[in-house]
């Protein structure tokens, strides 16, 4: 794999072993970043602080990972905490005072058919929306809580069809693509107020009554990343 994809933009894992720490070690020390999402603690203790000391960022759920309080994160440039309909939390190293959290409230949809996926569509948004950001340097406050609320975005939407991957069965690109450009360089709290939002989520009810297509959504950045691990030709 090392050698067929060199330099990903971004390494993200959500498990530990040999094979990933491995890949995260690597891809690091080649400029990429590496975003690690664990459920759970299910490894040594040596193995999962060697995944957190891999990582740029460290995102997890409140409610799956308790464990947390006995490793070092204090190298970690930013945490993030899911907190379900409460929202996240997330904190930057480099903010001052160090390790301040940040808070960002859900947003609010019409109805919830299912939750399932709304963290990997987080997920997906704030990588999206980080794009441009090749380095942790540019890893800041402000960068951070606009991508995380593309990334709150997706996740509500998902939330009003069924299934993990609800959302994007339907052919909703460039519905999404339109959401991204309108949040970016907004304020995130912003939105969550403006008459865009309910627009947003209005939309994605009239996708959901869509006929299926069949073919699974995907939305390439305005310049192609290389993700790793996907072979495809790049």
């Amino acid at each position: 794999m090392l050698r067929q994809i060199e330099r990903p933009d971004v390494f993200y894992f959500d498990r530990v072993t040999d094979w990933s720490l491995n890949l995260a070690d690597n891809y690091r020390s080649r400029g990429a970043l590496v975003v690690f999402e664990p459920s759970a603690v299910a490894v040594s203790a040596s193995d999962f602080q060697r995944a957190i000391d891999a990582c740029h960022i460290l995102k997890y759920a409140d409610e799956r990972i308790t464990e947390l309080a006995a490793f070092d994160c204090s190298d970690v440039e930013v945490v993030i905490q899911t907190l379900g309909a409460q929202g996240l939390r997330f904190r930057v190293a480099s903010d001052m005072p160090q390790g301040s959290w940040r808070t960002l409230a859900a947003f609010s949809v019409p109805r919830v058919t299912d939750t399932a996926g709304a963290g990997d569509w987080c997920t997906a948004g704030l990588l999206y929306a980080l794009h441009g950001a090749r380095s942790s340097r540019e890893l800041n406050t402000p960068t951070l809580a606009a991508s995380l609320r593309f990334g709150q975005a997706l996740a509500a939407l998902n939330c009003m069809h069924s299934g993990a991957r609800g959302l994007a069965r339907y052919e909703a690109r460039d519905k999404l693509l339109a959401l991204a450009d309108l949040m970016e360089g907004r304020d995130p709290d912003a939105i969550w107020e403006a008459g865009d939002w309910r627009d947003a989520y209005e939309s994605a009810q009239a996708v959901g009554r869509s006929s299926y297509s069949g073919v699974g959504l995907h939305i390439s950045p305005r310049k192609p990343a290389k993700l790793c691990c996907e072979l495809f030709p790049v």
